[in-house]
């Protein structure tokens, strides 16, 4: 019996974000690149969050509805290091990013949006 109110439960829950998807996206320019500062809305302080230009076609399947903002938990990156690549790519005239982003529920940072993984030029 406990194992079918358990059963239950889950099917109610759906299985909507059951699976969570990375994606790597090439050759994007980037808007902007941003630390929260001070918590606000539905933004928590410390977290990092991208502006790709023109945005990113998203799969079918990523469960992500903005495609022109990534926002990630400043856990995602501790030291910096992505923050600090990410600058380097927004201020070069040149330069062209690939991020890998996800949708994974425990790494999101802003609901709708997706988050990063990793970042590479």
């Amino acid at each position: 019996m406990k194992s079918f109110k358990i059963l239950a439960i889950l099917a109610a829950l759906g299985t909507a974000n059951a699976y969570c998807m990375d994606v790597t996206v090439t050759n994007i320019k980037l808007d902007s690149v941003s630390v929260i500062a001070v918590p606000f809305g539905l933004h928590r302080a410390g977290n990092m969050e991208i502006a790709i230009t023109g945005g990113f076609v998203a799969p079918p399947g990523l469960q992500c509805s903005d495609h022109y903002h990534v926002t990630t938990l400043q856990s995602s990156d501790p030291d910096r290091a992505m923050l600090a690549l990410l600058d380097d790519i927004r201020w070069s005239p040149t330069a062209s990013a690939g991020v890998t982003i996800t949708d994974a529920p425990g790494l999101t940072a802003y609901p709708g949006r997706c988050s990063l993984r990793s970042v590479g030029r």
